[in-house]
């Protein structure tokens, strides 16, 4: 390394370290000297060499200040727990996650992951990954870990599900999931309506203030059963087996309202074929595999997670120029895929 290089990393360091910020004054050409005992001519290189990278500016008779920061980071920090890995939906958040490192690469940064796990502490796992990043953006990642980075003063964007819902969002929009629904249920005059849902997606329909009589005032008036996110994967798939097992008639159409109930019942479609194959089903994207075949009417809600990503990081960028602080969401909407199938 050269000895202006030494000097320019000495600066660079004390920015990722949050010693130095935007606006402050660097030490001067005497004290950079004594602290790494080097001449005032290499320090005036060092110092020049900033300047050029548009690091630092320089106002005569006053100093050299710190200009860009962000000229002194190269990743943008992705995290996720560990369900993006083993949860039934990991193959929606594998791809979300894979959009997101491709486009950051578009953008010059360095894509950096790390699996946010129920122990794990970030801050000393990789502090310097953290001080040279010039943002996070997190999938299903937990607030825990998020409220940690606030201390580095790093701008956080929470793509796919708030799980952190302090922090901007980019996320599908789950009021319009359900309009999709009543609005293909009314297209389509579907009469003959039988529903599963687990808890977990009401409450996340009453935590976020959607449409509750949705839940309460339409869906609830057709065949529904709950099944508590709580249950255990036997218990959930014997609650469908009764169902269907005293089934006495063929719905128009069957509704998951969430993926997890579809992945984990799905292997015993063929149980019920004499019902299945004569009737529609929709299902979340998230839980759905082209590897499922074309055996049965099967709609998708999905969203555009090409699109979910280019917003994120767009929203990111945003925040590290500075052009908004407060919390930002924006909201990614569903579209129903193989519709055709109501018209056969």
């Amino acid at each position: 390394m050269k000895k202006k290089e030494i000097v320019a990393d000495f600066i660079k360091t004390l920015i990722n370290k949050g010693t130095l910020r935007q606006g402050d004054k660097i030490p001067s050409e005497p004290e950079i000297m004594k602290e790494l005992n080097l001449s005032r001519f290499t320090v005036r290189e060092g110092i020049n060499l900033l300047r050029s990278e548009n690091i630092i500016e320089t106002i005569h008779g006053s100093g050299s200040y710190i200009k860009n920061i962000n000229k002194t980071k190269k990743y943008i920090l992705v995290i996720s727990d560990d369900i993006c890995i083993t949860g039934n939906a990991r193959e929606s958040y594998r791809f979300l996650l894979n959009e997101i490192k491709n486009k950051i690469n578009d953008t010059g940064y360095i894509p950096y992951y790390y699996i946010d796990r129920q122990n794990s502490d970030i801050l000393n796992e990789i502090p310097q990954i953290i001080s040279e990043s010039v943002g996070v953006i997190s999938v299903h990642g937990t607030e825990r870990t998020l409220d940690k980075l606030n201390s580095f003063n790093i701008p956080i964007i929470s793509a796919l599900y708030t799980i952190a819902r302090e922090y901007s969002s980019v996320m599908p929009n789950y009021t319009l999931i359900f309009n999709l629904l009543i609005n293909t249920i009314k297209k389509y005059k579907l009469k003959k309506i039988l529903i599963f849902s687990i808890n977990h997606t009401i409450h996340r329909v009453e935590k976020d203030n959607f449409i509750m009589y949705a839940i309460d005032s339409y869906f609830k008036k057709y065949d529904f059963v709950p099944i508590s996110f709580s249950e255990n994967l036997p218990s959930a798939i014997s609650k469908f087996r009764n169902k269907m097992n005293g089934l006495k008639y063929i719905p128009d159409v069957i509704i998951f309202l969430d993926d997890t109930i579809f992945n984990n019942v799905f292997p015993i479609f063929g149980d019920y074929d004499k019902i299945l194959k004569k009737t529609k089903i929709i299902t979340h994207a998230s839980g759905y595999r082209e590897d499922y075949g074309n055996k049965y009417d099967i709609c998708r809600i999905e969203f555009d997670l090409r699109n979910m990503a280019e917003e994120s990081i767009n929203l990111l960028l945003k925040k590290v120029k500075g052009e908004f602080v407060n919390k930002q969401n924006i909201y990614i909407n569903p579209v129903l895929i193989n519709e055709k199938v109501f018209k056969k």
